[in-house]
């Protein structure tokens, strides 16, 4: 309810302004999306150069950096696109 809220208020506030659309699409749109779609969108945004591993408590630095490298070390990832 909380986000529906939100995009309404967005909606109203910014009017025909590309700000007040939603983030996700309408249910039509993404209904339409195949599965190659998603994966090519995905692949294109999401990249090691632009994520960040953030980490709060005490935690054994070298043993995070461990994991990290044995879970995403693999991780290439495409040049991140701005379009």
């Amino acid at each position: 309810p909380q986000q529906l809220v939100y995009e309404k208020l967005m909606e109203a506030h910014f009017d025909t302004d590309p700000l007040g659309r939603s983030v996700i699409g309408t249910a039509e749109s993404i209904a339409a999306m195949t599965r190659e779609q998603m994966l090519g969108y995905y692949e294109s945004r999401y990249s090691p150069a632009n994520l960040l591993l953030s980490v709060a408590g005490v935690v054994d630095f070298d043993r995070l950096c461990q994991e990290a490298e044995r879970l995403f070390g693999h991780w290439r990832g495409a040049p991140v696109s701005t379009k």
